[in-house]
């Protein structure tokens, strides 16, 4: 029978990530059966499952669970499988419909014009885009040099030739998170309302090339 259901989920299985994928859960919602408030499906693609009711959370109300897991002890999760990197779903109890935001400060195309490619995703379909180690990309310091794709159409929208550009931004900012702040280098040939000089938010998951200080 359990072999039965586990082919019942994997034909039915709607996220990109694979069923096993590693998630964090809380153990108000694993161990004491809190219900699932909140899920975050953090900017390095990470998912994690919370109650609101107890924050904030410590390391050690911290559990490492696989997704399919979590599907088959709230169904609804399922909901979310469409969740975009850096966005989070919150509702008020199980009984609410489940209310997607952003939560992240980098550039979208409804609100900026222009989206910023994840590198490792476009990796995989571009021969061209070779990213630097993750490592790398984490400890840039000031005034380092590095390359990110502006795509200047709708993040659902289908891809065209032309509609989007690489350009160079110089890092000004180093947050709590060791996430970036950057002065663009070079301005777009589109039309964009963007130019040399602006400032731009981004993570190391979109840098595709690094040029070292000096």
């Amino acid at each position: 029978m359990d072999s039965l259901v586990s082919k019942k989920m994997n034909n039915a299985w709607q996220f990109d990530d694979v069923p096993n994928t590693a998630c964090i859960a809380t153990t108000d919602v694993l161990d004491n059966g809190a219900p699932i408030t909140e899920v975050y499906h953090d900017y390095d693609g990470g998912w994690q499952f919370l109650n609101t009711r107890k924050q904030p959370f410590t390391a050690d109300d911290a559990r490492v669970v696989c997704l399919s897991s979590m599907v088959e002890l709230d169904s609804s999760i399922a909901e979310l499988h469409g969740l975009d990197y850096g966005w989070r779903a919150i509702r008020r109890s199980p009984k609410s419909a489940w209310v997607t935001e952003k939560n992240h400060p980098y550039p979208e195309f409804a609100t900026d014009g222009y989206y910023l490619e994840n590198a490792d995703w476009m990796a995989q379909y571009k021969d061209d885009v070779n990213p630097p180690p993750l490592k790398q990309r984490e400890d840039l310091l000031l005034e380092h040099w590095c390359k990110l794709i502006f795509r200047f159409r709708d993040e659902k929208s289908d891809r065209e030739d032309y509609d989007s550009e690489r350009m160079w931004v110089v890092v000004t900012d180093v947050d709590d998170y060791d996430f970036y702040t950057g002065i663009l280098q070079n301005t777009p040939e589109r039309n964009t309302g963007l130019t040399e000089g602006d400032q731009v938010r981004f993570h190391p998951s979109h840098i595709i090339e690094v040029r070292e200080v000096g």
